[in-house]
């Protein structure tokens, strides 16, 4: 018999959910300290102690329920199911990271035997976008026991690195500068954390060309090594039709939406 998850979305939210979890469940307790960190905030604080028209914020609510989600689902300790489904945000996957992560866990890119996922997008435009995309690779990365980072969202010190590149073309030097920016919060990352290589799967957007990621990283990655892979396109497909992905309409930024 299968076996499937369902995760609820926008406005199942209750001041107080996930408190009982957090006091009594390691693993969940973890996963509140994890957001917490990586949004620079108590988060946990709102969502057990309120009040409840804070938490209901857009900004507040969807990483609140993403966070009780998954703090269940750790301290369930369950095995994986074959399907997962959801509702609004909780229904969203890791769309162009799939078939990497993939291709890392089944030991496919050679010298690799240890890795991480690391999210850092602050150039995504809106928050709901940002939200979106951040649930859909936390899923993906759980649903393969992946370990993974979150960046800070710091749209304003993004804004501040390609300013003056706002009417850049895609692919533009608007472009260049952003992937230097992500680039350089990578190699940080990698040295404080011991990483001893950095990859990207900023190169598998239908709307990114590959030799200028290749290029931003060699300027930004410093003494950190950066490997160019070569990721596996048929099986990035074929992992998305077999699933229910969000489909991103435009890269990420303000600055990339179609009219």
């Amino acid at each position: 018999m299968s076996s499937i998850f369902v995760f609820p979305g926008q406005g199942a939210q209750v001041v107080g959910m996930g408190a009982e979890l957090y006091k009594n469940n390691a693993a969940a307790r973890a996963v509140f300290d994890e957001v917490d960190s990586a949004l620079g905030e108590k988060l946990s604080n709102i969502i057990f102690n309120g009040p409840m028209d804070e938490l209901t914020l857009t900004k507040n609510v969807q990483p609140a329920i993403m966070a009780t989600s998954i703090a269940m689902l750790r301290a369930a300790e369950l095995p994986l199911p074959e399907y997962v489904a959801g509702h609004s945000l909780g229904e969203y996957t890791a769309l162009c990271a799939a078939g990497a992560i993939k291709q890392l866990v089944n030991g496919e890119i050679p010298g690799v035997d240890d890795f991480i996922v690391l999210f850092y997008n602050p150039n995504i435009y809106p928050m709901t976008e940002y939200q979106k995309r951040l649930n859909e690779q936390i899923k993906y990365c759980e649903s393969l026991g992946v370990k993974y980072a979150i960046g800070n969202y710091n749209h304003d010190d993004w804004r501040a690195a390609v300013s003056g590149l706002e009417k850049e073309p895609e692919r533009g030097l608007r472009c260049s500068k952003c992937f230097a920016f992500r680039f350089a919060f990578a190699r940080e990352f990698a040295i404080k954390n011991g990483y001893n290589a950095i990859a990207s799967v900023f190169g598998v957007s239908r709307f990114k060309d590959q030799n200028q990621v290749d290029a931003a990283a060699r300027g930004a990655c410093g003494e950190i090594p950066y490997i160019p892979v070569k990721w596996d396109e048929d099986l990035r497909v074929a992992i998305n039709r077999a699933t229910d992905f969000y489909r991103q309409k435009y890269c990420g930024c303000e600055f990339s939406m179609r009219k």
